[in-house]
């Protein structure tokens, strides 16, 4: 089991990087989703599931600040 302060830190780390540029996608995942709850991408390996989801981290900042998602 990892550490709480680990989280932290990995959390902390994210925070202050920059989400990686891509090609936008296609794919509508609704940001209106209450924050709370998990969204899950499923495919197969390399199909671009890690870009998607930082697509969607890009969408949600542009709609929040980014000091406000925690």
């Amino acid at each position: 089991m990892i550490a709480k302060e680990k989280w932290i830190e990995i959390l902390k780390n994210f925070q202050e990087s920059q989400i990686p540029e891509g090609i936008e996608r296609d794919v509508e995942i609704p940001i209106e989703t209450p924050l709370r709850r998990a969204i899950t991408i499923i495919g197969p390996r390399r199909a671009g599931k890690t870009y998607i989801m930082y697509q969607l981290i890009r969408k949600i900042i542009q709609k929040e600040k980014k000091e406000n998602l925690k």
